[in-house]
C-alpha cells in the first residue's frame, strides 16, 4: 500500500479514510530468434504476444513459428517464452564438428524436404559427448541423413552418434547410412537412442556400417524402454540390431522393440563381407549380387562355420578353384544357406564329393542349384 494520509476522526461519522495501492507489474520476456523483449503485464493478467514470431531464411533453411517452449499461463512472477521453429531445409547440405552435441534437445519438426544432410563428426577426447542431437522431442522427416562418425580417442563417452535419447521423438520417412570407424578401441556405439528411450521409426531405412577397431556397435546402443519400428529396413554391416547384444528383429528383442511390417539384414555385396559371416550367429545375411572368388583367393574355405541364414535372393556364387577347397567348411545346426547358386570351377578330379561345396552340414541348404 501507497503512505496513509492521517485524518481526524469526526464524531458526526462523516470522516472517509483512503487506502491506495500499487498495481502490481510482472516482466514478461518474449525471445524470438534470439532477440529479447520485455513487456510489463498487470499481476494475474495472462500475456499475449502481439503478432507471430519470425526468423529470417539462410541460405540452407527455412524457419516457421511452430510453439513457445513453455505453456503460456497467468503472470505471477517475471518469465522468459521463447519461441520454438519448424525447420525446413532448402538445399543438401554439410557440417562438420567435433567433442560436441551440435543440436541440444531439437523440440519441432527438422523437415529435410527430399534433400540429404551430410554429418560429419569426431570425437578427439577421451570421454567426451558427441552426438548430432541430443534429445529428440519432436520430428526428422523426408530425406536422408548420411553420418561419418570417426572416433580417434579410446574410451569416449558411450553414447549414440546421431541420434542420442529419442525421448519420444519420431523419425519418418527418412534414409539413413552411418558409417563408425574407431582409430582405437571404440566399443558400445549406436546410430540412435540410448538408455531409457521411447520413441518411433516410421518408412525408415538404416544402413549402419562399422570399420577398423569399433568393437560393438549397433543401430540402437541399447533400449530399456520401446522404440516401435513401422515399415522399416534395416541394413547392418555384421552387427547387431543393439549394441546390447540383441542381432535382429526377433521374439527376444519384442520386450524391448514393437516391429510392424519390418525387416533387419545384412547386405553382402563383396567376397570380403562373404567371409567376415563365419561363425556369426543369429543374423539374416542377403547377397546383392553376383559375387565370383577367384582363382587367386587360396583360402580353404570362403565361409567357416555358417551359423546364420545365409539368403543367396536368387544371385549365382562362383568359385574359380584350383585345387580342392571347401567353399563351406562346416554349418551349424542353426545355419541356413538357401535360395541361389553356387558354381565351382575345377580342373581335377573331385570324385563326386559334395563336401568340395560344404564340409559338415548340420543346418539346412534348400533351394540351392550346385553346379
Amino acid at each position: 500500500a501507497q503512505a496513509i494520509t492521517q485524518n481526524k476522526i469526526a464524531g458526526d461519522g462523516s470522516t472517509v479514510g483512503e487506502v491506495k495501492y500499487d498495481i502490481l507489474v510482472v516482466t514478461v520476456t518474449w525471445k524470438v530468434a534470439g532477440q529479447p523483449t520485455n513487456v510489463d503485464y498487470d499481476y494475474g493478467a495472462t500475456p499475449v504476444y502481439t503478432g507471430t514470431p519470425t526468423m529470417s531464411s539462410t541460405e540452407y533453411f527455412e524457419y516457421s513459428f511452430a510453439n513457445w517452449d513453455k505453456e503460456i499461463v497467468a503472470a505471477t512472477e517475471d518469465v522468459t517464452y521463447e519461441a520454438l521453429f519448424d525447420i525446413k531445409l532448402l538445399k543438401d547440405i554439410t557440417v562438420t564438428f567435433e567433442d560436441s552435441i551440435y543440436i541440444d534437445n531439437l523440440n519441432t519438426v527438422l523437415d529435410l524436404n527430399g534433400k540429404t544432410l551430410t554429418v560429419n563428426m569426431t570425437l578427439t577426447t577421451s570421454g567426451a559427448n558427441c552426438s548430432f542431437i541430443d534429445n529428440l522431442y519432436g520430428t526428422i522427416c523426408n530425406g536422408k541423413i548420411v553420418v561419418n562418425y570417426v572416433a580417434t580417442s579410446e574410451n569416449g563417452s558411450h553414447r549414440s552418434v546421431l541420434v542420442n535419447n529419442l525421448n519420444g521423438g519420431l523419425i519418418k520417412d527418412v534414409e539413413i547410412d552411418a558409417v563408425v570407424t574407431s582409430l582405437d578401441n571404440n566399443a558400445l556405439k549406436g546410430i540412435i537412442s540410448n538408455d531409457n528411450s521411447i520413441g518411433t521409426l516410421e518408412n525408415v531405412v538404416i544402413k549402419a556400417r562399422r570399420t577398423n577397431n569399433v568393437e560393438t556397435l549397433g543401430v540402437f546402443r541399447r533400449a530399456s524402454k520401446d522404440i516401435t519400428l513401422k515399415n522399416c529396413i534395416i541394413l547392418t554391416d555384421s552387427i547387431g540390431l543393439t549394441a546390447g547384444g540383441y542381432s535382429g528383429l526377433t521374439s527376444e528383442t519384442l520386450d524391448k522393440f514393437t516391429a510392424i511390417n519390418c525387416s533387419h539384414y545384412n547386405p553382402i555385396t563383396t567376397v570380403e563381407q562373404l567371409k567376415q559371416i563365419s561363425g556369426k550367429a543369429g543374423n539374416l545375411y542377403i547377397l546383392q549380387n553376383d559375387l565370383v572368388v577367384p582363382s587367386s583367393d587360396t583360402s580353404e574355405s570362403i565361409i567357416v562355420n555358417l551359423a546364420s541364414t545365409l539368403d543367396l535372393n536368387g544371385y549365382t556364387i562362383t568359385r574359380e578353384a584350383t585345387s580342392s577347397k571347401f567353399f563351406i567348411n562346416g554349418i551349424t545346426e542353426n545355419g541356413v544357406l538357401k535360395n541361389g547358386k553356387i558354381v565351382i570351377t575345377y580342373d581335377g578330379d573331385i570324385n563326386g564329393n559334395q563336401g568340395f561345396l560344404i564340409d559338415g552340414n548340420d543346418g539346412l541348404v534348400e533351394n540351392v542349384e550346385v553346379a
